[in-house]
């Protein structure tokens, strides 16, 4: 994937594009011929970093269309009170993905308990954000810590 290849692709295809285009370090992974090579790249690349790949760029990828469809428009706040802060793009991007993935856990935790789901927790989670940018940034990493 180049930049220039981006003009021919549309929607969805076009946002995962550009994700794969700002991870330069997953780039072999995505060129590979065959299945069993993406997997062992895959896993090479898990083991080395801690993440699953293919979350971090599902996540990132409905962040970004959540941002230019502004659907819902909180995450849209949200992203625009990190980059006033001086977070770059893609690290706001990311700050929002921890939160967006944590509400898709903690509601799975919710469901497989038999409770209801709290469908307005993320919208919550995106306001809080935007009012205190930072504040919500920091609870994050101090979670990521305290799992390490």
């Amino acid at each position: 994937m180049k930049e220039g290849d981006l003009e021919a692709l549309g929607g969805r295809n076009k946002i995962l594009g550009q994700l794969m285009l700002e991870h330069p370090q997953y780039q072999y992974f995505w060129e590979l011929p065959s299945a069993f090579a993406y997997v062992r790249a895959k896993e090479a690349i898990e083991e080395q970093s801690a993440v699953n790949a293919d979350s971090h760029i599902v996540a990132e990828a409905s962040v970004l269309e959540q941002i230019e469809t502004k659907d819902p428009p909180e995450a849209n706040k949200a992203y625009a009170a990190l980059l006033r802060t001086g977070m770059q793009p893609h690290e706001a991007r990311h700050a929002i993905a921890r939160i967006f993935a944590e509400v898709v856990l903690e509601v799975s935790h919710m469901a497989q308990d038999g409770q209801e789901p709290d469908n307005e927790m993320y919208v919550r989670k995106l306001r809080r954000t935007a009012k205190h940018p930072w504040e919500e940034y920091n609870e994050q990493i101090s979670r990521i810590e305290e799992c390490w």
